[in-house]
């Protein structure tokens, strides 16, 4: 079957499994929030909100299915902030609609049935896992289904049994994500291999491992979420909070940084002996530039960078082959004093050949040649009294 691939490849268990548990409730809430409030004020903040949240997921939504390939499942997370708003938003909207005996009420309901089913599908091809928990799922949102129905039927609806009806509903649909994010918990599921996969799809988590923190350090973006949760369904603005959805709500997912776990054990966050030398060579021989030095890769840049908390660039970017910084730029940042120090392994950079895009790119390689034909190398037994496998190091002037 083609279902998986192509444009459906964020519908399969491959990358639907790693983001994808809360599209029906996300589509939902997309869909009849901005139906609901196709005639609200041009200002209104709950419409604007279902329409940023709404484009976020649509353009990257887009992008990752027409991609001839996803190189790795971390960049799916991109999609977490508007599944992740919209489904809250959704949750409220759908729940004040169903307690004021709204008829918009019933697609409370219908989010749940729609979640259940859609979880049971995306379990198919991992039956292994945690097998009751997708029978709980189950049992939870057709108890949940058929207390909200009884409720919505009756006369007098108590309170009790719509926060039981609730209750049931929304941890049905929510058991599955986080049945699979906690998974990464377990060693069981969890790894350092570089085709990281959150989650038993693959038996490994890959970038979980290394701890990779939550999304934080952005207010603007988190105050944006909470808020269209609260209003959505009401078009109000809560008192004495400022704002709405104002800048810096998109400014995305941007996890906060973790450990060091790194990829394959390459991200290391100490420095071999060589490696001290260069940097107390270069420490006291760098005039006041910015940067601490450039390097032929981001393996080379990690350690440094864990363990001076220095600047260091990385030349051709992960993939090697990115083509930035440039030698223009390379050659304004050396001639205003900027960059002074180049250390280059010869080895072609990048990630080696254990990664998709590796290898060296045009730019980097025309950088490298230009260091080499305009930059003077330091001896090695000026930092370090012998040769040494950290690389070589060129020194640059403003007159290079």
């Amino acid at each position: 079957s083609s279902f998986g691939q192509g444009w459906t490849k964020l519908l399969g268990s491959e990358f639907g499994s790693q983001v994808g548990w809360l599209y029906p409730l996300a589509v939902l809430a997309l869909i009849f929030g901005l139906l609901w409030t196709r005639r609200a004020r041009r200002t209104d903040q709950v419409r604007a909100g279902f329409v940023m949240w709404g484009l976020w997921l649509l353009t990257f939504g887009l992008i990752f299915s027409t991609m001839s390939s996803i190189p790795h499942t971390a960049y799916v997370a991109s999609l977490a902030p508007p599944l992740a708003a919209l489904s809250a938003a959704g949750i409220v909207m759908f729940w004040r609609y169903f307690r004021a005996r709204d008829a918009r009420g019933w697609l409370l309901p219908v989010a749940v049935a729609a979640e259940v089913a859609w979880a049971w599908f995306l379990w198919r091809d991992f039956t292994g896992f945690l097998p009751w928990v997708r029978i709980v799922a189950l049992v939870a949102g057709v108890a949940g289904i058929a207390i909200m129905v009884l409720v919505r039927l009756t006369r007098r609806a108590r309170a009790r049994l719509l926060t039981v009806g609730l209750s049931a509903g929304v941890g049905a649909m929510l058991v599955a994500p986080a049945a699979w994010a906690g998974s990464v918990l377990d060693a069981k599921y969890a790894g350092s291999s570089f085709n990281a996969t959150a989650g038993p799809a693959s038996g490994m988590g890959g970038f979980a491992a290394g701890g990779g923190g939550p999304a934080g350090g952005n207010a603007s973006a988190e105050d944006a979420f909470r808020d269209f949760a609260d209003r959505a369904g009401t078009g109000r603005t809560r008192e004495g909070r400022a704002g709405g959805f104002g800048a810096g709500a998109g400014a995305g997912a941007g996890g906060g940084g973790g450990g060091a776990g790194g990829i394959q054990g390459s991200a290391t966050t100490a420095l071999t002996g060589s490696e001290q030398e260069i940097y107390r060579y270069v420490s006291a021989h760098r005039d006041g530039a910015s940067y601490l030095l450039a390097v032929s890769s981001w393996t080379e840049a990690s350690p440094y960078i864990e363990a001076t908390g220095q600047e260091v660039m990385p030349m051709g970017g992960f993939s090697g082959s990115v083509p930035e910084p440039t030698l223009a730029r390379v050659k304004q940042l050396v001639k205003t004093g900027q960059l002074k120090f180049f250390l280059l392994s010869g080895s072609g950079g990048g990630l080696g050949g254990g990664a998709p895009g590796g290898g060296r790119g045009a730019t980097a390689s025309t950088i490298e040649s230009w260091v080499q034909s305009n930059c003077q190398t330091v001896p090695a037994r000026d930092y370090a009294g012998s040769s040494t496998s950290a690389g070589t190091l060129y020194a640059c002037s403003s007159s290079s």
